[in-house]
């Protein structure tokens, strides 16, 4: 079985940080108390954010056709948080598949603002398909939303932040979840996860390395609508354990090139996943107008060309010397 996993578009709470980053040196020295104060507890998509969204559901339907995948195979689920649903929608709309809003996909922390600000409850099942409406969306049976809104205890209240910890343990719940719709007679081919970035990169880890233990670096991180792949084997191992996945690619951007290019090998994996050549780059999460946006596309795209020439180069002159080293023994 297939999963992609994707980051939601630039939010509200994005364009905020990078704002205050901006105006220091030392990006980590940026004034935090400031951004408690000012940040959203479940920020909306910001312009930028709108058109990457839009620019990701133009570009899917042509990367699942490279995998001979059809829509009515494809179950996408997504986090009940605003800039999550407003990335997933126009995805569903584009594939004419129902997206399932789950409680387990939320970014870590949870409805957690800081600043001391009230506890929030979260949306409630309700409110969120009144706006989106029932054509798109759908709510989990299996990870349902309180009445009272998402991000509630069982007696109504709103909960507190979620620990790191708390968040690893429900990476792991929902991998195994995965692993299980994987091995299913009634898997879809392809499943979809549009969530957040440092819940994603737990989530990935989960699937990826599950005996490791909770790491400080973020192993697998995701710029705004940055796209990664994996495939679960559908059979267990000789050990009756689950087989590993195969990774495909991490923090995809290509449907955000001035030309959307689709990934084919191995190589764009190791270029445009680990290399970092498919990380966006800071300047993204700044708002920028239509003209400005696509010379930024034109500028990255340009940036990828000469990395990629680069390392080939470079990978040609390292078989050379091997050529003449073996020639002179």
């Amino acid at each position: 079985m297939h999963i992609v996993f994707v980051r939601h578009g630039e939010s509200t709470n994005n364009v905020l940080l990078a704002k205050l980053r901006a105006e220091v040196v030392d990006k980590t020295k940026y004034d935090k108390a400031r951004y408690d104060r000012e940040k959203s507890h479940d920020p909306e998509l910001s312009p930028l954010g709108k058109r990457q969204a839009a620019r990701l559901a133009e570009w899917m339907p042509r990367y699942l056709a490279t995998m001979n995948i059809e829509t009515a195979q494809t179950r996408i689920m997504c986090s009940p948080m605003e800039r999550a649903l407003g990335t997933a929608a126009p995805i569903a709309g584009t594939l004419g598949v129902q997206c399932e809003i789950r409680s387990d996909l939320h970014e870590t922390k949870g409805c957690w603002a800081g600043g001391g600000k009230p506890l929030q409850n979260g949306r409630t099942g309700d409110a969120i398909l009144g706006k989106y409406g029932e054509e798109h969306f759908t709510l989990s049976a299996e990870a349902p939303l309180h009445a009272a809104g998402w991000w509630s205890n069982d007696d109504g209240t709103a909960k507190e932040c979620e620990t790191t910890t708390e968040a690893f343990v429900r990476a792991h719940l929902v991998a195994q979840r995965l692993r299980a719709m994987a091995l299913s007679a009634t898997q879809p081919t392809l499943a979809m996860i549009v969530s957040h970035g440092q819940w994603l990169s737990l989530l990935m880890q989960a699937l990826a390395a599950p005996t490791m233990g909770l790491s400080k670096v973020r192993l697998f991180a995701h710029d705004c609508t940055g796209v990664s792949s994996v495939v679960l084997p559908g059979v267990l191992g000789k050990n009756g354990k689950a087989p590993g996945v195969n990774i495909q690619g991490v923090n995809w951007g290509y449907h955000l090139d001035e030309e959307p290019a689709i990934p084919r090998s191995a190589s764009h994996f190791i270029l445009k996943g680990f290399g970092g050549v498919g990380r966006r780059p800071d300047s993204w999460t700044s708002p920028r107008s239509e003209a400005e946006i696509d010379v930024a596309n034109a500028e990255e795209a340009r940036r990828r060309g000469a990395t990629t020439a680069s390392l080939v180069v470079a990978a040609l002159l390292a078989v050379a010397a091997c050529v003449a080293r073996g020639s002179k023994k």
